[in-house]
């Protein structure tokens, strides 16, 4: 089991790392402990499939899919605990 964790700055983004390899990995959850954000899924050519509020204090939980960005949408730094494995 992996434990991370990510702050982003107002109007910040990250991507949520795909899967390494050929393997078939289990899938992971995230946490937002502070601020408000939003998932969002691209296609493989970088269209946007699906927009996602991560609620805060709930726990949401992903595939295994890659495809991910968490866009921080509040006036504050949102910070998110993700585990995966």
């Amino acid at each position: 089991m992996k434990v991370s964790t990510l702050t982003l700055e107002p109007n910040g983004f990250a991507a949520l790392p795909a899967p390494a390899g050929d393997a078939p990995a289990p899938g992971s959850v995230l946490r937002l402990v502070a601020g408000s954000a939003h998932l969002v899924s691209t296609s493989p050519d970088g269209r946007m499939r699906a927009l996602r509020e991560v609620p805060a204090g709930r726990t949401l939980a992903l595939g295994s899919g890659g495809g991910r960005w968490l866009v921080n949408t509040g006036p504050e730094a949102a910070v998110v605990v993700r585990v995966s494995g």
